[in-house]
């Protein structure tokens, strides 16, 4: 009886705690619906990104037996070789017409349930990470800590609303225009559409399943999958070379090392490719290595294969499949290599660009489209010009480049718009020349010696070409050299003096000024304030994008019928998939050299369907300064075409907006 009423009484004090609390609560509300679907929308985004990485992760496992490699290695690799399958199986789709809401959501499905267990098996490994922190020093833990506050922020990035210029150009563009026609084309007014597009795939299988923000999520897993193969690599290399020496201080450094740079750090948030091109070349040097050590050739057909992954995410990526045959040449005595075995190694890295080949000569007659050959589409002279940053760099810098990135290297700016940060050429340079006995060092050397050159001459043909993030598929291999280069010298004790401890407070202060740096570009952006709903995507993007969002909100409040072109701007993302960006900043002027008339110019618009004309002025001050191909004759034409306009909108003279007679 006793305990009946016990039971009587509790019951009585939960419903009484329950009534006042719900009442008060509801009246209070203490989070506001849209305030906590951000955050909840946010960790779909995560778990997406998780349920296709571990799709990806079984397709690799599924694949390739790799019993011989450490479970930070295998992350890596299998995760790596799945994206690129996954990527030529979604392009497959966009053949087909399906790109539609079943068959993105029947594709991640279906493929996990089949690969359910070696899907788990691969989220395991990622165990690995946690597992190398605690065997770690004080000293690695430090500099563990760092990279991953430094990735969280980008995490928080990738989770807002796009700002990239590339992704809002085409990585995401392209995309959002195939889901919308429901199937994979060429676009003739993207001249970027003949790229070659395996993380393009990816990003559209990513935005198919939720939003623009889960492609970005899923393009920073893909950068970060960068590290823990390097990590694995360069634990190998020093366990190997020393017996006694321990490979998971360097690992932690060598990750570090490529995250000090700026432009690889911010590209894991921008929804870029550059390291999803560095994803496969951090697998392709395990297997470089593996197959350097055991001689058996399917390693080196598999390296290949990578490398031809990393070709088909960009065209530059191409350095690492040039890179490797160069390593083959050089070791083909030694590992007794015939000229037919590199041949094939070749030919297997040409299966995964192979399909965009056939794409753009069915679509443009050229292969390589939009370059080296005019076509119907676009001509290659304006071509050279469109693509030139300006400014090139001269003998000194081209003589002393390894300094020279290093110094005047800015992320999207400078000579050579990238920042490698200072720790490569800190750690890379001294651990390629110290350890040049070891043939992995020379073979990672060996690997990057393409790179270099396209550096070094690159600019010569096109400034565009002088940028080193083009180049990022062998990022991994100087990756490497520095972490071989921290194991040689953190070893060292020099006039009483141990380097380690020298080297070690460098290190450190190079990464509490970054954190300084990241942490006040994180709170200018506020990307946290979207993922947790107390900024809004619109202030987000007017916060980062400044006029540009004021000027696609002016594009969208036109009527439903409205065609815009615009001009010296190639962004397009925000805009009414009716607007046609200018991608290559050069739409006037072919034109111009095509009708040579403002009323004929007028005539061929109107032709096309465009009803308004916005005109980035602040990119035609630009182009005017720097352009030589512009001449008077051309600008005189702009002045008399616009004349010919309505001005509907002016944005502070930055951005104006035109309507046609």
């Amino acid at each position: 009886m006793r305990a009946n009423k016990s039971i009587i009484l509790l019951t009585g004090i939960v419903a009484w705690m329950l009534f006042v609390l719900v009442g008060y609560y509801y009246f209070h509300k203490p989070i506001s619906p849209t305030v906590l679907a951000a955050p909840l929308t946010a960790l779909f985004d995560v778990l997406l990104m998780v349920a296709v990485l571990a799709l990806a992760g079984g397709i690799g496992r599924r694949l390739l037996k790799t019993a011989n490699f450490s479970p930070l290695e295998q992350t890596t690799i299998h995760g790596a070789l799945g994206l690129g399958v996954l990527s030529l199986i979604w392009m497959v789709f966009g053949w087909l017409h399906l790109f539609t809401f079943w068959a993105v959501w029947l594709l991640p499905g279906i493929g996990l349930v089949i690969l359910r267990r070696d899907a788990l098996e691969w989220v395991k490994n990622l165990f690995a990470v946690s597992e190398t922190f605690r065997r770690s020093a004080r000293l690695e833990r430090m500099v563990a800590i760092i990279c991953l506050i430094l990735l969280s922020y980008q995490l928080f990035v990738a989770l807002a609303p796009p700002i990239g210029w590339d992704s809002l150009t085409y990585h995401l563009q392209l995309p959002r225009l195939y889901l919308e026609a429901g199937y994979l084309y060429h676009v003739p007014e993207n001249m970027y559409s003949g790229h070659f597009q395996l993380a393009e795939m990816v990003y559209t299988l990513a935005m198919a399943l939720h939003r623009p923000e889960t492609a970005g999520v899923l393009g920073w897993a893909a950068g970060v999958l960068v590290l823990p193969g390097l990590m694995g690599a360069v634990k190998r290399l020093v366990e190997t070379a020393n017996s006694e020496a321990g490979g998971i201080s360097a690992g932690w450094v060598a990750a570090f090392a490529l995250l000090a740079g700026e432009t690889f750090r911010t590209l894991l948030g921008f929804s870029a490719t550059d390291q999803i091109s560095a994803l496969f070349g951090s697998a392709a040097l395990i297997l470089l290595f593996e197959w350097m050590q055991t001689r058996q050739i399917r390693w080196f057909y598999l390296t290949c294969l990578f490398s031809g992954f990393a070709f088909a995410v960009k065209l530059t990526g191409g350095v690492l499949l040039a890179g490797i045959i160069l390593v083959a040449l050089f070791y083909a005595r030694r590992m007794r290599l015939r000229f037919s075995t590199i041949l094939k190694g070749g030919l297997i890295a040409l299966l995964p660009v192979l399909p965009w080949l056939i794409k753009n000569m069915v679509a443009t007659g050229n292969p390589i489209y939009p370059y080296s050959i005019w076509t119907t589409f676009f001509r290659a002279g304006p071509l050279g010009s469109s693509t030139a940053l300006n400014v090139n760099s001269g003998w000194l810098e081209r003589i002393f480049l390894p300094v020279s990135l290093t110094w005047v290297g800015y992320d999207q700016g400078g000579l050579f718009g990238t920042d490698i940060g200072p720790l490569l050429l800190l750690l890379a340079l001294p651990g390629a020349i110290a350890l040049w006995h070891d043939q992995r060092i020379k073979a990672a050397v060996l690997v990057s010696v393409p790179a270099a050159l396209a550096l070094f001459g690159g600019g010569f043909f096109a400034c565009h070409l002088q940028q080193p993030r083009l180049y990022f598929s062998v990022l991994a291999f100087f990756g490497l050299l520095a972490g071989a280069g921290w194991n040689w010298l953190q070893s060292k004790a020099l006039a009483g003096v141990r380097v380690r401890r020298l080297m070690g407070a460098a290190i450190l202060l190079v990464g509490s000024l970054i954190l300084i740096n990241d942490t006040v570009s994180l709170s200018a952006g506020n990307p946290l304030g979207v993922v947790l709903g107390t900024n809004s995507k619109e202030n987000y993007r007017l916060t980062n994008l400044g006029y540009h969002e004021l000027a696609m909100q002016a594009i969208r409040e036109l009527p439903k019928n409205s065609r815009v072109l615009m001009l010296w701007e190639p962004k397009a993302f925000y805009a009414p998939l009716t607007t046609e960006p200018d991608t290559w900043i050069i739409r006037f002027k072919t034109d111009w050299q095509r009708l040579k008339s403002a009323d004929r110019v007028l005539d061929d618009w109107k032709t096309r369907g465009y009803t308004h004309v916005l005109v980035y002025q602040a990119g035609v001050e630009l182009v005017q300064a720097t352009d030589p191909d512009y001449t008077p004759e051309i600008w005189q034409g702009l002045q008399e075409t616009l004349a010919r306009l309505r001005l509907v909108k002016s944005l502070d003279n930055i951005y104006r907006l035109y309507e046609l007679p």
